[in-house]
């Protein structure tokens, strides 16, 4: 036992031993050791290199002096530096420390390049103790714009006066930099000196002026940026006037004087055309609704005299920026005396955004207006407001020839929900248009309102076509069990194609929830009963299963064609797998339906759940009854998906074949396999890639050959192969 306790004390003084000797690395080597592994992988690695990186301290001094100017052989360095400056900044305690390390080493960089470099990364982590490096390089004309972004993420008053002193002295971009900064910053004591910059030719320097004069927002600056947006046409233009004039309103507003905003607004709504100046125009009655209260309501009700169809469209969404009872009362008492309907539209569907319930009787009486915008206005406006006590009113609107009227109502009345709407819906069918029938049918449908489906099979009485459908449509939403039999007697009797579809879709409806036996059982009572066994045929292939599949294929061998048609067209239909191998069989046999039975019977083996060799197994059996170049090509392309080898050995076989496509299709197979498969190797793989190599015609050949030479190096020798070591001693070895 005891010497068990020394060995242990022995191996656990070397393993200490031996970490404390790999942890004796100069600083360097951390450094590197580091900087070897960016860019990370994931953010949990970053976070890890960068938390190490800073733990070593004060390392932006031995990384900076590595950089080089663009060109140079520096991406980890920049990794580095740019990592760690992101992965500080998420910390206050971090910024500090890492700033300082960036000032002290921007004024030591080789070149401006280079200081460019570190003052972008020192935006993200500048603090009030950069000011005083960043501050000396707003004069340099490579490095301003640079330093006036760190300035600007600082913030404060001292990097906000540094950039202002520093603009006497600047002209050209350092100008345009400097005053942009102020102006982001919003340094007021600014605005007179950026104001004397005002009216020269320079159009980027009148652009940035007028901006930074819009973000002060203060009074004096209203009469210059109005001139410039006046001279500019109140039209958007290269210097922007219009919007610098407008975001001074915005800022003025946000800086709670209303009232200069109410009056420069009324200004600029007066001197503008909503027919030419609509975006200047709306802008200003935006900004008069906002500042203005009841006192807009008249400019609001006023531009819905225009003729400009946006422009009133932006005054009725404006109303919401007014919370009183005028501005409702202005509406309605404009909607009322309105002579143009589509106005009178617009403004009935304000109503339904708004929600004001107060319009309420209003709109339901407009549901009967003579003019079919009003009236699809009115139903929207009324099922957002009325909801459940719009229902009824809705749905006499809804009893007319007009299509867009029934399906506005039907959209309308699908939103509210709720078991009212399927309880009144259902009353009005028997009294209901033919258009408006088929409508409540679709709705009552889409609710699966299964104890409505007594109104939905005296429907299926009706002598109107489209109104018969839609009732069997309905059928295949709401059927239980108990309706399986009625269903079957009206399948039994139909002739059009898509009733009997859908007749078919509603019986299986009804034997869904049963178990697979249960249903086929159920279902082949049901044939035996009906006049056409073949209308069951497609419920059988829903229905799936080797049972079903019995019953189809009794019809496969009557001697009548349309009961021929209808069981292959159900085991082109078929639900699960069982159904492939009579589809073989079909495709090598029945000359009649052999090219259909053929890709129907690829097709099912694609989707098929079963293991890829088995699925192999299958399509070996395709091809060996194609008989088309189009059918060896589409089975080739799924031996392909198989990642099987005997896939790729069947596939390499192909590839001498006379038809371009299936020898292409073969190529892209073997490739396919083989680039997936590296185990798959020896001389048959070899010969067979070398061959897919030489035959290869694809737009891309030249790719996926350096793809497959690629692979091929990178398997074992071929089975002659000899190893150079014995296993037993050195018998042969040649060294070095």
């Amino acid at each position: 036992m005891l010497k068990k306790i020394v060995l242990s004390v022995i191996l656990t003084v070397g393993l200490l031993s031996s970490y404390a000797q790999t942890d004796q690395r100069t600083r360097e080597t951390k450094i590197a050791d580091i900087v070897m592994l960016l860019p990370a992988d994931n953010t949990s690695k970053f976070n890890q290199l960068m938390g190490e990186l800073y733990g070593i301290g004060n390392v932006i001094a031995d990384l900076a002096p590595q950089l080089a100017d663009p060109g140079g052989n520096d991406a980890q360095i920049r990794y580095a530096i740019s990592g760690l400056t992101m992965y500080a900044s998420k910390t206050e305690a971090l910024k500090s420390a890492v700033a300082k390390e960036l000032c002290t080493v921007i004024p030591k960089a080789k070149s401006d390049e280079i200081r460019d470099f570190l003052l972008i990364q020192l935006q993200y982590v500048a603090v009030d103790e950069s000011v005083a490096t960043v501050t000396q390089y707003l004069n340099n004309a490579r490095l301003c714009d640079a330093a006036v972004r760190v300035l600007v993420r600082i913030g404060n008053e001292n990097a906000a006066k540094a950039i202002f002193d520093a603009l006497p002295n600047a002209s050209g971009t350092q100008q345009i930099s400097l005053i942009e900064g102020l102006g982001y910053l919003r340094y007021q004591p600014a605005a007179d000196a950026i104001a004397s910059y005002a009216g020269g030719n320079d159009g980027k320097v009148q652009k940035t002026v007028l901006f930074a004069l819009s973000q002060f927002a203060i009074p004096s600056s209203e009469k210059l940026l109005y001139e410039a947006a006046e001279k500019a046409a109140f039209q958007y233009e290269p210097t922007d006037a219009l919007y610098a004039y407008i975001s001074y309103l915005k800022n003025l507003f946000v800086s709670d004087q209303v009232s200069l905003v109410s009056k420069n607004s009324k200004k600029l709504l007066k001197a503008t055309s909503e027919k030419t100046q609509i975006a200047a125009k709306t802008a200003a009655l935006e900004m008069i609704s906002l500042s203005s209260g009841e006192k807009a309501v008249s400019e609001l009700i006023n531009a819905l005299s225009s003729d400009s169809k946006p422009y009133r469209e932006a005054a009725l969404k404006f109303t919401d920026n007014i919370s009183s009872p005028k501005m409702y009362e202005a509406l309605m008492k404009k909607a009322t005396k309105e002579k143009r309907p589509e106005v009178k539209a617009e403004i009935i569907s304000v109503f339904g955004a708004r929600g004001d319930v107060e319009a309420l009787p209003f709109i339901t009486g407009c549901l009967s207006d003579s003019n079919i915008d009003i009236r699809k206005a009115s139903i929207i406006a009324a099922g957002k407001i009325g909801r459940e006590k719009s229902i009824k009113p809705i749905i006499t609107s809804m009893n007319v020839a007009d299509a867009g009227i029934v399906e506005t109502g039907k959209k309308t009345l699908t939103s509210i929900g709720g078991p009212v709407a399927v309880s009144e819906i259902a009353a009005a069918i028997p009294q209901a248009t033919p258009q408006a029938k088929v409508a409540f049918l679709d709705i009552l449908a889409s609710r699966k309102a299964n104890n409505m489906v007594g109104v939905v099979f005296a429907q299926t009485k009706s002598d109107q076509a489209p109104v018969r459908l839609a009732s069997y449509k309905a059928l295949s939403q709401m059927a239980q069990e108990g309706d399986a039999q009625q269903i079957s007697q009206l399948l039994s009797t139909a002739s059009d194609p898509a009733e009997i579809t859908a007749l078919q879709n509603a019986l299986y409806a009804s034997i869904s929830s049963l178990p697979q036996e249960e249903q086929t059982r159920r279902l082949t009572g049901l044939m035996k009963t009906g006049r056409n066994p073949a209308l069951y045929y497609n419920v059988f292939a829903k229905v799936g299963g080797e049972d079903a599949l019995k019953m189809v294929m009794l019809g496969m061998k009557e001697n009548d064609t349309r009961s021929n048609d209808a069981a292959f067209e159900a085991l082109i239909n078929w639900k699960d797998a069982s159904a492939i191998s009579a589809l073989f069989d079909i495709a090598e046999n029945n000359p009649k339906y052999a090219d259909r039975a053929f890709t129907s019977y690829v097709s099912k083996v694609n989707s098929a759940q079963v293991p890829s060799e088995q699925r192999l197994l299958l399509l070996r059996k395709a091809l060996d009854i194609a008989k088309k170049p189009d059918q060896k090509r589409d089975v080739l392309s799924q031996v392909g998906r198989t990642g099987t080898f005997v896939g790729l050995i069947t596939a390499g076989k192909y590839l001498d074949d006379r038809d371009n496509a299936v020898q292409q299709a073969a190529v892209q197979a073997v490739r396919v396999i083989a680039l997936a498969h590296p185990e798959y190797y020896g001389k048959m793989v070899t010969d067979i890639l070398n061959k897919a190599i030489a035959v290869n015609k694809d737009a891309e050949a030249e790719y996926q050959k350096q793809a497959l030479l690629k692979h091929m190096a990178a398997l074992p020798s071929d089975d002659g192969f000899v190893s150079m070591f014995n296993g037993r001693d050195l018998t042969g070895w040649k060294g070095l």
